[in-house]
């Protein structure tokens, strides 16, 4: 298997002077995604993020799994809708979430694994791609691909006759 870049990495290379913040599972960048979901300016305006990112210019947001983790009551799409309200036109809103698997041992292991998750008080929710296309603001244009398994956004030549992850999908929306 190849050696990935990190998303930085990617970045840079397209543009030099590219930054980045994670928020990841770390304590500290949980706590950070955490308050992200909450109250997503206080994380986009903070003084160390806002020495990094200028947010007068387009910008990439990648939500990763995070919002797998955020339950229909506290209202994903509310979320991703206040985010993309401090995003300028140009600027792109990334997330990646559980889709149910398609074949049935598959839908077992997943089956298995958020039973894992909500013992551990860490529960997932899994959403169609219909529901994922769903959350995104109306602010926001899907990009063509729509929501698919993320290993069909710009697959390895290498890996052409992989199949499809089904189980992660991802969603790249554009600011309009």
């Amino acid at each position: 298997m190849p050696a990935v870049d990190s998303v930085h990495e990617v970045a840079r290379a397209a543009a030099g002077d590219a930054g980045g913040v994670y928020a990841d599972i770390d304590p500290i960048v949980v706590d950070l995604g955490c308050r992200m979901v909450r109250d997503p300016p206080q994380v986009l305006y903070h003084p160390q993020v806002l020495d990094l990112i200028d947010f007068g210019e387009p910008v990439a947001v990648l939500a990763g799994l995070v919002f797998g983790f955020v339950g229909d009551a506290a209202a994903p799409a509310r979320i991703l809708r206040r985010i993309s309200e401090n995003l300028v036109t140009g600027s792109y809103l990334v997330m990646s979430r559980i889709g149910p698997d398609p074949a049935p041992p598959g839908r077992l292991r997943q089956q298995r694994a958020l039973e894992l998750c909500a013992q551990a008080e860490m529960p997932v929710t899994v959403r169609s791609r219909d529901q994922i296309a769903g959350l995104l603001p109306a602010a926001c244009d899907l990009v063509a691909a729509g929501v698919v398994p993320v290993t069909a956004w710009h697959p390895d030549p290498e890996d052409a006759d992989d199949l499809p992850q089904w189980a992660v999908l991802a969603a790249v929306a554009y600011t309009r």
